[in-house]
């Protein structure tokens, strides 16, 4: 039995459709770059039945045509029993009346490209979904490494306001992206792998997309130690970090403070700068 059946005229309704460039080679010197890359689009149809799938190669072809939303009847193409669409170059593309699509269908189709990927906590990473996003401040990153088939990685480490650190592998393209230390950022669909000897890593996938984060972050700690200089207070917590709080928004001794420690405070932080904190006395208090 033919995989294929020749579809003399399929009515579809676009579901989701994706622009993107795929690198295929890298290289290393003098300095690590993509070397080959691929122009392609994937879309997701209805076909009043099921979902279809197709893939498109180079910056021109049929499906600059389509548009999410509309529906079009489609001459020419083939479809398999798995439900891929193949377009062909003689494939002819015409406008259609509507056709309802299933919300189900939607959402199902979008996830095919655009699949969900939840923000978790740090406290989550210990057991967390199979696809998920977190996001950090950097502290530290490694030089990018050249591993198996020519593939570049980086190693990097964040913190969340407490303190508390992930490790994060980022490979590919994600790993030739420019960072800066001490900066928040959102890593999107992220997958947590086990390395014998690295242990646990969030890893970066096909469809990660690191983005500067602009968030406000609120944080109750304990305060275990204080010190300051001209500019600003420190506050030791009990992970053994340290939160730097300006001086602007204190005003009171350090000696009146240290008699209070241990001492809990909520901390208030926008792009990874305390902006307020409450609980911290004066010496008049």
């Amino acid at each position: 039995m033919s995989s294929r059946r020749q579809s003399d005229m399929v009515q579809v309704t676009c579901v989701a459709i994706k622009e993107w460039t795929k690198i295929l080679r890298f290289r290393f010197t003098p300095a690590p770059e993509a070397s080959c890359t691929q122009h392609q689009r994937d879309a997701i149809f209805w076909d009043g039945e099921r979902l279809l799938r197709t893939t498109e190669l180079g910056p021109q072809g049929n499906l600059t045509k389509i548009k999410e939303g509309e529906t079009y009847f489609l001459k020419g193409c083939r479809v398999t029993e798995s439900g891929f669409l193949n377009l062909m170059r003689d494939s002819k593309i015409y406008l259609s009346s509507k056709m309802d699509v299933p919300q189900a269908a939607v959402e199902e189709g979008r996830a095919k490209l655009f699949p969900m990927s939840p923000h978790i906590s740090f406290e989550d990473l210990q057991n967390p979904p199979t696809i998920f996003s977190v996001c950090g401040k950097v502290v530290k990153m490694s030089q990018i490494l050249c591993k198996g088939d020519n593939l570049p990685l980086k190693g990097i480490t964040i913190t969340n306001p407490k303190g508390e650190e992930a490790q994060l592998s980022m490979w590919r393209e994600c790993a030739l992206q420019k960072l800066e230390i001490n900066k928040q950022y959102n890593f999107t669909h992220l997958k947590m792998k086990h390395f014998s000897s690295y242990g646990r890593k969030c890893c970066s996938t096909s469809y990660t997309q690191i983005t500067a984060a602009k968030t406000e972050d609120e944080v109750d700690i304990t305060v275990k130690g204080v010190g300051e200089d001209d500019e600003s207070v420190f506050l030791l917590t009990e992970l053994g970090t340290e939160v730097i709080v300006p001086k602007g928004l204190w005003k009171g001794e350090m000696s009146h403070l240290s008699k209070l420690l241990p001492l809990s405070v909520h901390v208030i932080m926008e792009e990874g700068k305390v902006v307020k904190v409450d609980g911290l006395p004066t010496s008049e208090e």
